[in-house]
């Protein structure tokens, strides 16, 4: 995405499921980022949308005389042949690994590109990212080392936010590392397989953005503790974060059990700014239930907030140790 005389282009990848919270997304960026005040290009990966979700998406951004909508099926590019394990039950996710190539002819007219997941929201300035040139901007997901320290990483970034220059990630032939990667290493196993290929294949690539650019739930809620301790973890500074997190510019509901904005709950921090943008999109949206072991641990918050800290920002042993508990009750 990018600016060519206050023009800027956003990719989001969505299925039908979602498509409601990615126009709630979009919205927020429109109205909030600071960007393409002449024209704003959306480019839009789905899966399994129909003619009518297309007219809706087109519809909610009507009133936005600047802004351009381009759709892209992802059942028109072979994603099985890389045999990438989905995320949720789709392989919407993967597909912003190949971009390029969905994307097509239209990349050359594209010099900068921000990808954003469909539970982000924009609530800040983003003007300061069109300075970042040259290559590959993320920031660090809060997923504990153990986890990244086994693909032999000493830093993981989460791929919610990616603030991509495409004449870097062309020239240095990016999607052919991830290619490269994937195709080595078919018995390697993903948890979060985008983010997992996405880390490995570039991992000399990557280029750090604060906090502020992709807040997550974790570190809006966690203890003055919890956060120290996940600084000096992640020999970060705890100044610099507490500050990013008064002011974020993207917040993104990621995690937490899968407790969403737009579940019924007491506990995610982001309730109400998603709500009141989803509203605008479905003037009759309705929260989701969530099942009875999520339903208990949404609606009693310091019960949660007790549990979350002491999964994320605790040393591998008690998080090992968190996760063999929770997984004996859901048994139960």
């Amino acid at each position: 995405m990018f600016m060519k005389r206050n023009t800027i282009d956003v990719l989001y990848a969505t299925n039908s499921h979602y498509l409601l919270y990615t126009l709630a997304s979009m919205l927020s960026f429109i109205e909030h980022s600071g960007l393409g005040q002449d024209k704003i290009n959306i480019h839009l990966m789905t899966e399994g949308c129909s003619g009518d979700d297309y007219r809706f998406a087109q519809e909610v951004l009507s009133d936005f005389s600047h802004v351009f909508l381009s759709i892209y099926p992802i059942e028109e590019y072979s994603m099985s042949k890389y045999h990438i394990p989905p995320w949720q039950n789709t392989q919407v996710a993967n597909a912003r690994l190949f971009f390029q190539d969905i994307l097509g002819s239209k990349i050359a007219d594209i010099d900068s590109l921000l990808y954003l997941d469909s539970d982000t929201m924009v609530v800040g300035s983003l003007e300061e990212l069109l300075d970042k040139k040259d290559g590959l901007y993320a920031v660090r997901d809060n997923c504990q080392p153990s986890y990244y320290r086994r693909f032999g990483l000493d830093k993981y970034f989460n791929s919610g936010v990616l603030w991509i220059d495409t004449k870097s990630w062309i020239e240095n032939h990016y999607q052919d590392k991830i290619v490269t990667f994937i195709k080595n290493n078919r018995d390697i196993k993903l948890k979060y397989p985008d983010q997992d290929i996405l880390n490995c294949s570039l991992k000399d690539d990557i280029k750090e953005l604060t906090h502020s650019y992709n807040l997550s739930p974790y570190i809006a809620m966690s203890s003055d503790f919890g956060l120290r301790y996940y600084c000096r973890r992640e020999g970060i500074d705890y100044k610099e974060v507490q500050e990013e997190r008064i002011h974020p510019k993207i917040i993104h509901s990621c995690g937490i059990l899968g407790i969403k904005p737009w579940t019924q709950n007491q506990v995610n921090p982001y309730n109400d700014i998603f709500r009141d943008y989803i509203k605008r999109v479905d003037c009759s949206f309705e929260v989701e239930s969530l099942d009875s072991i999520m339903s208990f641990l949404s609606e009693n918050p310091r019960l949660f907030s007790m549990f979350l800290n002491l999964k994320t920002f605790t040393p591998d042993c008690v998080h090992q140790a968190t996760v063999s508990l929770l997984s004996k009750i859901k048994s139960k």
